[in-house]
């Protein structure tokens, strides 16, 4: 529990599991923080998929306060880019609080070597470029859909279907780019207006690496394989089978209702 008070009076709690998806940093950051108070060893594991961020935009949708519900969306965004960050996980804590950690804490998995990095720099460039030549007033998926050469209303509307950066990561998916945007944000290349809609600006860093002054690295992606598993059932027994079809017969015939 996060209510101040109810939690576990233990400070040799050794392992936080998150199954689901906190609502937020504020939220993930006291739960874990729960984890070896009594300054030993401590492990925390996030389980984390795309998908798992749906069913608390639900509820979020219900909100009805205007104002509680853009709020509740941006604490949401901050924590799935958390998430999906491959940027050290103690620095991107400590700069949702406005602290600065330099170097890396050497004890998150970005930083002790289970995420394999390799050069994003020209993928970055392309995003970059995206967010420049549309005068950083878009934000993630608009920017998104520019890249990939989406066919839509908006974007013809726009002209931006005439820029030179329209379509060149069509072969890449939504989430691939989804995830260079996110390394673009952990390290500190753009940022999120957030008194604008969210809308997409470019930092200094990123104009460096946007005009080839600095090379950007990103957590290689690895294709999810799906495996195929043969599970065997057991017969049932048939005359059970019979019996219960013929009670659901009878039931529906007393009913009016079909036997289905």
């Amino acid at each position: 529990t996060i209510a101040f008070g109810m939690g576990i009076d233990k400070s040799n709690v050794r392992f936080i599991i998150h199954g689901d998806l906190p609502k937020s940093i504020e939220s993930y950051y006291q739960e874990t923080g729960r984890a070896g108070r009594d300054g030993e060893l401590s492990h925390c594991l996030l389980l984390y998929s795309r998908g798992d961020a749906g069913k608390i935009q639900y509820h979020i949708r219900n909100i009805e306060n205007d104002e509680e519900q853009d709020r509740a969306r941006k604490n949401l965004s901050r924590m799935i880019s958390y998430a999906e960050t491959s940027v050290c996980r103690r620095k991107q804590l400590l700069s949702y609080f406005d602290e600065a950690f330099p170097g890396n804490c050497g004890m998150c998995d970005s930083c002790n070597d289970e995420i394999q990095r390799v050069d994003g720099t020209v993928e970055a460039q392309k995003i970059l470029s995206a967010i420049k030549r549309v005068d950083e007033r878009f934000g993630i998926n608009y920017i998104i859909d520019i890249v990939r050469g989406a066919n839509t209303a908006r974007i013809k509307q726009n002209g931006h279907d005439q820029l030179p950066t329209y379509g060149v990561g069509k072969d890449q998916s939504k989430d691939h780019w989804h995830a260079i945007i996110d390394e673009l944000l952990g390290q500190d290349c753009i940022l999120r207006d957030e008194e604008r809609y969210s809308v997409l600006r470019i930092t200094e860093k990123g104009n460096r690496v946007l005009y080839g002054k600095e090379s950007l690295s990103v957590a290689k992606r690895h294709p999810i394989k799906k495996s195929k598993v043969e599970v065997e059932y057991e017969k049932g027994d048939d005359a059970l089978f019979d019996i219960l079809k013929n009670l659901r017969l009878e039931i529906a015939r007393k009913k009016g209702l079909p036997p289905y």
